[in-house]
């Protein structure tokens, strides 16, 4: 459910940093996984790759690029 709402949110164009922590606040309870408020707004400034104050999708899709390259490094 929450996944969904992000990517609702991401189609629209921007999603607010309160609305990125409320999405994973949701999800992490969802997945039983502790997260803390900072660490949920650490994620959204690092995302935001201009600090304009919101995450466009082009920052978004890009964090996850970046995610998965790093996945692959040796």
């Amino acid at each position: 459910m929450a996944s969904i709402k992000v990517l609702f949110l991401l189609t629209a164009g921007l999603i607010s940093y309160e609305e990125f922590h409320q999405t994973w606040k949701l999800l992490s309870s969802h997945l039983k996984l502790e997260i803390s408020d900072n660490a949920i707004s650490d994620l959204a400034q690092s995302i935001d790759f201009n600090k304009d104050g919101s995450i466009d999708i082009n920052e978004f899709m890009e964090a996850f690029r970046l995610v998965d390259l790093s996945a692959h490094v040796e």
